[in-house]
Order: C-alpha cells, then sequence, then structure tokens
C-alpha cells in the first residue's frame, strides 16, 4: 500500500512540474503553441525577424559610473537597418547623444561589439527585444571616468 501511495504521488509531482519545453515566440518559425517553458530553440527568418526590432522607443536610460547611480534619462532611441546585412540593426540616439552605434542580432536579443565612443572609452553590450519591448544594458570602458554601465528599457 505504501508502494502504491509512493507511485501515486511521484507521477503527481511529474505531472505538476513538468511543463512542455519548446519555442514560446509567436515570431519564430517554429512556434510551438503547446510549449509552456522557454528552451531557447527558436528559429527566425532573419529579414522578417530583424524588422520587428525597427522603429521608435520611448526609453529609460539609467547610468551607473564606478557602480554608484550617476543619472537617469528618458530620451528617443531609432532601431533602423542602414542598408546592412540581415542579421544588423543600428541604435541611433543611443545616450541620447544623437550617434548611432551598429548590434548584431542572436535570437530574440542582440549584441553590441565593441565600438569607439570618443577619444576616451568604447562601448559594447547586449540586449533583448519582445512583444514591442527593449532592454539593453552597455558598457563602457572609459579612461577619465572609468568603468559606466547604463541599463535601458522602453517599448514601442
Amino acid at each position: 500500500m505504501k508502494n502504491l501511495w509512493m507511485a501515486g504521488m511521484m507521477i503527481t509531482a511529474l505531472t505538476v512540474a513538468c511543463k512542455k519545453k519548446g519555442c514560446t515566440d509567436p515570431a519564430a518559425l517554429n512556434y510551438d503553441p503547446k510549449a509552456e517553458k522557454k528552451d531557447f530553440t527558436c528559429k527566425y527568418k532573419m529579414g522578417a525577424y530583424r524588422d520587428s526590432f525597427l522603429g521608435y522607443y520611448q526609453v529609460m536610460d539609467s547610468m551607473y559610473v564606478a557602480g554608484n547611480f550617476s543619472e537617469g534619462k528618458t530620451y528617443e532611441l531609432h532601431v533602423t537597418t542602414g542598408g546592412t546585412t540581415l542579421d544588423t540593426i543600428f541604435l541611433n540616439n543611443l545616450y541620447g547623444s544623437g550617434q548611432s552605434y551598429m548590434a548584431i542580432i542572436t535570437g530574440s536579443g542582440f549584441s553590441i561589439p565593441s565600438q569607439q565612443v570618443d577619444a576616451t572609452h568604447t562601448l559594447s553590450g547586449n540586449g533583448d527585444y519582445s512583444s514591442g519591448k527593449i532592454i539593453l544594458s552597455t558598457y563602457s570602458a572609459d579612461t577619465i571616468n572609468g568603468d559606466i554601465r547604463h541599463r535601458i528599457e522602453g517599448s514601442k
């Protein structure tokens, strides 16, 4: 009787604890509407998928210098293709500076390869896009002010 009870409890626990894994992004080619848990296997047609990143975002930018909060500001970030390859986008007006930086799409996110900002520092970072919302984390190595990090969040 005890073994039967234990077997019943194990089956119940497995049924409750196991969620179907799969691609949970409706924009993906292999979207599985029955999937309840993201397993990072989504596949995209790059040209069409890249277009979902494009547009204007109202963002909040929190800047940290040497680990301490320095300032927060809002501005409009404009994401464009710039006539580049299918996996590349441009982040225009990043930091509210009017400058543009290149990013490479990697699945539902993107990476910002190291780029020269000005004479004293470079930047790199990564971001994620989902349902019209964008989140970026950037890191700058500045020879004058030290490490500068930004957390940028916004929506179309």
